[in-house]
């Protein structure tokens, strides 16, 4: 199997041009990466995701937030990359999106899971049934966990 580059990125906003200038120098640095994954996009619209879009130069799936934060995108740096098919959630909160790419099937997640412990709880126990797949599964994005001291 071919191996492909995946890079996760919080981005903590993307619709200042600032933001997606330095986005745009990332992504033309860094030509090894594959598919980029961003979490917390804080972009709403479609209006604005295309815009993004056209100024960044590539294929891009987006989960639109619906809070004041939240938003997760996937942007397809490799043209070899086949997207099958793609599911958001109404809150900006996943992605999932299989694909095919040197003959084998994959399903990638990028999520930005809720800082409070119990909406967490409830948003991975909500999120699982995706997880279950004959596709080669990978995840990445923000998992809010907050490591303590036993």
């Amino acid at each position: 199997m071919d191996s492909f580059n995946i890079y996760s990125i919080n981005i903590n906003g993307l619709r200042g041009g600032d933001r997606q200038f330095y986005l745009k120098k990332f992504i033309k640095s860094n030509k090894h990466i594959d598919i980029l994954c961003i979490q917390e996009t804080h972009i709403d619209s479609n209006l604005l995701s295309n815009k993004i879009n056209s100024v960044l130069g590539h294929q891009a799936i987006w989960s639109y937030r619906s809070g004041r934060q939240c938003g997760v995108a996937f942007f397809i740096l490799n043209p070899n990359i086949n997207i099958i098919k793609y599911e958001t959630d109404i809150d900006g909160r996943y992605i999932f999106v299989d694909f095919c790419y040197a003959k084998t099937s994959h399903r990638l997640f990028n999520l930005y899971a809720p800082n409070p412990e119990y909406d967490r709880i409830m948003f991975f126990n909500n999120i699982f049934q995706h997880f279950v797949t004959s596709y080669h599964l990978c995840s990445s994005g923000d998992f809010n966990f907050v490591l303590t001291l036993i």
